[in-house]
C-alpha cells in the first residue's frame, strides 16, 4: 500500500492558510502572521510527516543539499570510519550524503558518478579507483565548476583538488620505528594494484631505509594480492629464509592476516622472530579455529602508522562549504601527515 506523500496544501488545508504562508513559515522566511498561526503550522507539519522535495527544490534553488560520495573499497577499517566521519560532518553542516562503492574498478566508479551528478548533487567526494582511466574525466567534473575534490587517493601533477595523507612522510616514520627496534634489514609487503599513495609508501621506506643505513633491495620487495590466501602464499616464501634483525613493513594491514596464517605454520612469532609495522587498523578475520592460533603469533602488541581521518574530513568539510558557498573557488592540494601508534615492545606480553 503506497503512503500518500504530505504536501504544503494539505497542511494549508489544516491550519486554514495559504500555501505561500505554509511555505514561508517552514522555509523561515519573512511573513507577517501571528506567532499562534505559526506555531500551529510548525507542529501540524511535524504531525502529518512532511518531508520537502529537497531535489525538486534544488532544480529551483539550483542546490539539493547532497553531497555524493565514491569509494572504492569497504572490506578495511579505514574506508567505513571515513565515510562516517563525513557523513557526521557533512550533516552537521546541513548536507545529505549519497555514498556509492566503485570496488576499484574505474568503470563503476564513472557510472556511480554518473549516476550522482544525475541527481544533482551539489558536489563530489571521490576515493579514486585504481589506475588512471578516469583522470580525464575528473578534469572535466573540476573545470565544469562542480565542487570536487580527491580524499584518501591522488594523481600527481595533474591539476586536481585532493586531501590525502602524507604517505610518503608515514612510510618513512614507520621505518624509523623498526630502526629503533634494531632491525637491519626489511622485507615490503604491499598491493600488487598500484596507485599514487601506495607508490609515496613504498618511495617513503626505500629512503628513510637508504638514510638509516638498513638493508633494503628490489629483492625484498614481494606484490601480491590483497585477499588473504595470496597474501599467506607470498609470506610463506618471505618467512622461509633468514629473518633475524628483519622489520617486515606492510603496505596495509589487510594484508596481516595473511602474514600472521604463515607464520603460525612456521612457529613463528612477533616480535621474537621478526618484527611488523603497518599502515592502518586491520580487521581480525575469525571464521575458523584457527584463526585464533594465528593471532596468538603476535605476543606483544606492535606499532602502527594511523591516517589522520578527522583531519581529513575537517579539511573537505571546510573545502565544500567554501566552496558551495562561493567563498573561495582556490585549488586545494594537502597532505596531512600520519601519526604512529606506538606498540608495547619492552613490556610485558
Amino acid at each position: 500500500m503506497l503512503v500518500k506523500r504530505v504536501c504544503l496544501k494539505d497542511i494549508a488545508e489544516e491550519v486554514n492558510v495559504s500555501q505561500t504562508a505554509v511555505s514561508k513559515v517552514l522555509n523561515g522566511l519573512p511573513i507577517r502572521i501571528g506567532q499562534e498561526k505559526r506555531e500551529k503550522i510548525i507542529e501540524t507539519a511535524q504531525r502529518l510527516g512532511y518531508s520537502p522535495n529537497m531535489i525538486a527544490r534544488g532544480l529551483r534553488n539550483q542546490k539539493t543539499k547532497s553531497i555524493g560520495i565514491v569509494i572504492p573499497d569497504m572490506s578495511t577499517l579505514f574506508y567505513p570510519e571515513l565515510l562516517r566521519s563525513l557523513e557526521i560532518k557533512l550533516s552537521s553542516y546541513g548536507y545529505q550524503t549519497l555514498i556509492c562503492n566503485s570496488e576499484d574498478d574505474p568503470v563503476n566508479e564513472r557510472e556511480h558518478i554518473e549516476t550522482l551528478l544525475s541527481r544533482s548533487v551539489d558536489g563530489l567526494v571521490v576515493a579514486p579507483a585504481a589506475g588512471r582511466d578516469n583522470i580525464d574525466y575528473f578534469k572535466e567534473i573540476q573545470e565544469s565548476r562542480k565542487t570536487f575534490v580527491l580524499i584518501d587517493r591522488y594523481f600527481a601533477g595533474e591539476g586536481l583538488n585532493f586531501i590525502v595523507t602524507d604517505n610518503k612522510q608515514g612510510a618513512g616514520a614507520g621505518v624509523g620505528i623498526l630502526a629503533d627496534q634494531g632491525v637491519a634489514r626489511i622485507i615490503y609487503l604491499g598491493n600488487r594494484v598500484r596507485n599514487q599513495p601506495i607508490d609515496d609508501r613504498l618511495t617513503g621506506v626505500r629512503e628513510e631505509a637508504a638514510r638509516r643505513s638498513i638493508g633494503f633491495t628490489t629483492e625484498q620487495i614481494f606484490l601480491t594480492e590483497t585477499d588473504r590466501e595470496s597474501a599467506g602464499a607470498t609470506c610463506r616464501r618471505i618467512l622461509g629464509g633468514n629473518l633475524k634483525d628483519t622489520g617486515i613493513f606492510l603496505e596495509s594491514n589487510r594484508l596481516l592476516m595473511g602474514l600472521l596464517d604463515a607464520a603460525r605454520e612456521k612457529g613463528l612469532q612477533i616480535p621474537d622472530d621478526f618484527h611488523v609495522i603497518g599502515f592502518d587498523p586491520f580487521i581480525a578475520e575469525m571464521a575458523y579455529p584457527a584463526d585464533y592460533a594465528s593471532l596468538r603469533v603476535i605476543r606483544q602488541p606492535f606499532s602502527l602508522i594511523r591516517q589522520d581521518i578527522a583531519g581529513m574530513v575537517q579539511a573537505v568539510g571546510e573545502y565544500l562549504v567554501s566552496s558551495l558557498n562561493k567563498q573561495s573557488n582556490r585549488l586545494l592540494q594537502r597532505m596531512l601527515p600520519a601519526e604512529i601508534i606506538p606498540g608495547n615492545y619492552g613490556q610485558d606480553a
